[in-house]
C-alpha cells in the first residue's frame, strides 16, 4: 500500500511540473508587438497634433489622444496612427471601439495615437457613384492625418518614438484616409509640422477604398480586410487594390469576409484584430530581443511572467504540495500496519 502511494504522489507530482512547464513555455513564447504583454496603458488625451481651416473657413485645431504602454522601458518604440471612420461626417477619436483598438494595440507595445479630422457634419457621400464632392473631403482628412505623422516625427525623442516605424490604419472612411495617406505622401497639405516627412511603413485597411493609379511599384504593404456583401464602399474596390498591388509588386495581404457588410467587425472582430497584429508584427515591429541582465524581455516588455504568472506559481505549488501530502499519508498509514 505505501508504495502505491508513493507511485501515485510522484504521478500527481510530475503531471503538473509538466503542466507547470508546458504554461511556462507558452507564457515564455508571448512576444512583444504581436501580443499583449503589458496589463495597461497611459492616455495623454486632447494634444493639439495641427491646425486647418475647415468647410466654414475657420481655423479648427486638429487633436488625437496618445496611447503607451504603462511601465515600458524601450527607447524607440514604433507608433500606429488610427483613423476612425464616420463617413467623414461624424466619428471621433475617443469612441468607445476606437479607445478599445488603440488600448489593445498599446498593451502589445506600440505607440498609438488616435486622431480626429476635418469632418463634414450633416453630410452624405456616395462612394461607390462618383461623387464629386468626395476628392477635397478625402484630401483634408489625408492632409490631417498626414500632419498626425509628421507630429510623432517631431515628438520622437519626447514620446520615444522609432521615428522609420509608423504605420496607418483606419476604418471605412477612416480605412481611406488611410490608404491616401500611405500611398500619396508626395501630397502633404499644410495641416501643421512643416519639415517632416509624411510617408508611413505600412496600412491596416478595414473596409477602405482607393484611387489604385497612386499606388506604385516599392511603397509600403498593405493588409486588406473587407466584407463580401459591403455596398456602402463596395467590395470590387478591394479587389481593385489587391490586384493593383500584384501588378505593382507591392505586398498586399487580403482577407475577404465572406457574406459581411459594411460593418465587417461585427462578423468577427478578434479574428480581425488577429490579422491586423500579425501584419504590424511583420511589417513593422523590429525584431524582438531578450536582455537578461537588464530583467527585461521581447524588446523592453516587463518580464513578469505575463498575465499567467500567477497559474504557474499555484500550479507549482500546488505539485509540492500534493508530493509532500503523499509522503506524509504514506508515513501514517506505515505507523498503523
Amino acid at each position: 500500500m505505501t508504495t502505491t502511494i508513493r507511485r501515485w504522489s510522484l504521478l500527481f507530482a510530475v503531471i503538473l511540473v509538466a503542466a507547470l512547464a508546458a504554461q511556462t513555455a507558452a507564457v515564455a513564447d508571448d512576444q512583444r508587438y504581436r501580443d499583449e504583454v503589458f496589463a495597461s496603458v497611459a492616455i495623454t488625451a486632447d494634444i493639439a497634433y495641427g491646425q486647418a481651416v475647415d468647410e466654414h473657413g475657420e481655423m479648427e485645431t486638429l487633436r488625437l489622444d496618445l496611447y503607451e504602454p504603462a511601465g515600458d522601458t524601450e527607447a524607440a518604440r514604433p507608433a500606429f496612427v488610427w483613423i476612425h471612420g464616420g463617413g467623414f461626417s461624424s466619428g471621433d477619436k475617443a469612441g468607445l471601439f476606437e479607445a478599445m483598438l488603440a488600448g489593445r494595440f498599446a498593451r502589445r507595445g506600440y505607440v498609438v495615437a488616435s486622431i480626429n479630422y476635418r469632418l463634414r457634419e450633416g453630410e452624405y457621400y456616395g462612394f461607390g457613384v462618383g461623387d464629386p464632392r468626395l476628392p477635397q473631403v478625402i484630401a483634408d482628412a489625408q492632409h490631417d492625418a498626414q500632419t498626425a505623422v509628421r507630429w510623432l516625427r517631431a515628438n520622437a525623442a519626447t514620446y520615444r518614438i522609432d521615428a522609420g516605424r509608423i504605420a496607418v490604419g483606419g476604418f471605412s472612411a477612416g480605412a481611406i484616409t488611410a490608404l491616401y495617406v500611405n500611398y500619396n505622401s508626395a501630397d502633404p497639405g499644410q495641416s501643421g509640422n512643416p519639415g517632416y516627412p509624411s510617408n508611413t511603413s505600412a496600412c491596416v485597411d478595414v473596409a477602405g477604398g482607393m484611387d489604385v493609379a497612386l499606388m506604385e511599384a516599392g511603397e509600403p504593404p498593405v493588409l486588406v480586410v473587407h466584407g463580401t456583401a459591403d455596398t456602402t464602399v463596395p467590395y470590387e474596390g478591394a479587389l481593385e487594390i489587391v490586384a493593383r498591388a500584384q501588378e505593382a509588386g507591392v505586398t498586399a495581404e487580403f482577407h475577404p469576409v465572406e457574406g459581411a457588410g459594411h460593418l465587417v467587425w461585427s462578423a468577427d472582430a478578434e479574428q480581425i484584430i488577429g490579422w491586423m497584429s500579425d501584419f504590424l508584427y511583420r511589417y513593422v515591429a523590429p525584431q524582438p530581443a531578450v536582455d537578461d541582465d537588464a530583467g527585461t524581455s521581447e524588446a523592453g516588455a516587463p518580464d513578469d511572467g505575463g498575465p499567467n504568472r500567477w497559474l504557474i506559481a499555484a500550479a507549482g505549488i500546488a505539485a509540492v504540495a500534493i508530493l509532500a501530502a503523499g509522503v506524509l499519508f504514506a508515513r501514517r498509514r506505515r505507523r498503523s500496519y
